[in-house]
């Protein structure tokens, strides 16, 4: 595929049907469960905060990703983007760069 020489953002190409799409194979594939509970807001005075108890939800998901060693992350990344790049562009899309 050429390239023109100017980066396009995802919003650009990406159709609707195409996002709804892959957010449900995701989320079907994914090995990590959607955090648990529900999004909770507070707030005084007529306005609207993020609650202060949301940040309990995702505990363990922040202590998994601090045991993560990030440089054996990217190495294991580096090594297996040729893989990843070629199922990205089986997939069809208008662009297929994985980046």
């Amino acid at each position: 595929m050429r390239s023109s020489g100017r980066r396009t953002s995802s919003a650009t190409w990406s159709r609707p049907s195409t996002i709804c799409r892959a957010r449900n194979v995701a989320l079907r594939l994914s090995p990590i469960n959607p955090v648990p509970g529900t999004f909770r807001v507070g707030g005084t005075d007529g306005s609207v905060a993020i609650g202060g108890d949301n940040a309990a939800r995702y505990t363990p998901y922040v202590t998994a990703m601090d045991a993560i060693d990030s440089a054996k992350l990217v190495a294991i990344y580096v090594r297996l983007y040729p893989l990843f790049q070629q199922a990205y562009a089986e997939l069809g899309l208008p662009v297929a760069l994985f980046q």
